[in-house]
């Protein structure tokens, strides 16, 4: 992993995302290294040398100096082509200074997806105005199954091919509830959402012992995942998106969901979709599976009763 520490001429960047007048981006690039994210379009820019998306980050040395004494007007969104808490954040504290330093009447939004901003809480709570939101989705960390064709010799878990580095869902819950529970306004970002892969919902009259049934069936057939709303209600895993929205539901504020963003994404991700989740790339590339798949992700959400802000759906 490249840290590279960089001067920036500034540290507040305006910005078009709904919701924010501002952002601020003391990182550069992720070491969580998200297989979907929208933002390698970063490498772009940035030297050849510095390698593909995940394995580098730019710090920048100054952002302290940048933010200090500055009187921020508007909603000011913490960051949008970087984690503010991923692993260097442990060490560098970059985030947890700049953020001793913003303008405390700034009305702040921070989305992670790291239970390592519990640790700032008692800064959190010295601004007037402020919103945490933590990024949890389904990816299993249980072992899916992979068809033979693949040419895979061992199960592979779904979030070691998508979120390889990122904290656990459970954990991000975890760190929602906290920050609940010192009084901090929170919100859950479900994302992403991505059809023909996350359950939407458990089957109401599968057991637990009728999933391990499925399951077993699945294996012999050579199935990559469970049918779609195979999963018994009696399996407490964070393995459908129904079962999601309630676990999160005491925790926040509101939600906001957003389906994947193919775009975005890029062709490493349809290329090993296509490779692994076959099924999935399916409804991904066929307009009318998906438009069926956004209708059903909508009236999950409808009989939730959650507040939300809805659905993100992006062109493809």
């Amino acid at each position: 992993m490249k840290i590279i520490e960089t001067e920036a001429k500034n540290l507040l960047t305006k910005t078009g995302i709904p919701g924010a007048d501002w952002v601020i981006n003391q990182y550069v690039g992720c070491q969580f290294g998200c297989l979907y994210c929208y933002a390698k379009f970063m490498c772009r820019f940035k030297p050849r040398e510095y390698g593909k998306w995940g394995t580098w980050v730019e710090a920048k040395a100054n952002a302290v100096h940048l933010i200090k004494d500055k009187e921020i007007s508007g909603r000011v969104f913490m960051s949008s082509v970087s984690d503010p808490y991923q692993p260097i954040e442990r060490k560098l504290e970059l985030t947890r200074e700049i953020l001793k330093s913003l303008d405390k009447n700034a009305e702040l939004s921070i989305l992670t997806k790291s239970d390592l901003v519990t640790r700032d809480i008692d800064i959190l709570k010295q601004f007037k105005n402020v919103e945490v939101g933590l990024t949890i989705n389904t990816f299993s960390t249980s072992p899916s199954v992979i068809p033979a064709e693949a040419g895979i010799q061992k199960p592979i878990a779904s979030k070691s091919i998508f979120e390889p580095y990122s904290p656990p869902s459970e954990r991000r819950i975890e760190a929602l509830k906290k920050l609940h529970g010192s009084g901090i306004k929170t919100y859950a970002f479900i994302s992403p959402i991505i059809p023909g892969l996350i359950p939407l919902a458990c089957h109401p009259e599968c057991s637990e012992a009728e999933s391990k049934d499925l399951l077993k069936t699945s294996e012999e057939k050579g199935f990559l995942r469970l049918p779609l709303g195979a999963v018994g209600r009696n399996d407490k895993k964070l393995t459908d998106l129904e079962s999601l929205i309630q676990e999160c539901k005491p925790y926040a504020d509101y939600f906001i969901f957003e389906l994947i963003n193919v775009r975005g994404a890029g062709r490493e991700f349809l290329r090993i979709l296509q490779e692994k989740y076959p099924e999935s790339y399916e409804i991904v590339t066929d307009k009318k599976q998906f438009n069926q798949f956004i209708d059903e992700v909508r009236e999950i959400i409808k009989k939730s009763g959650v507040r939300s802000e809805g659905l993100h759906i992006h062109g493809k």
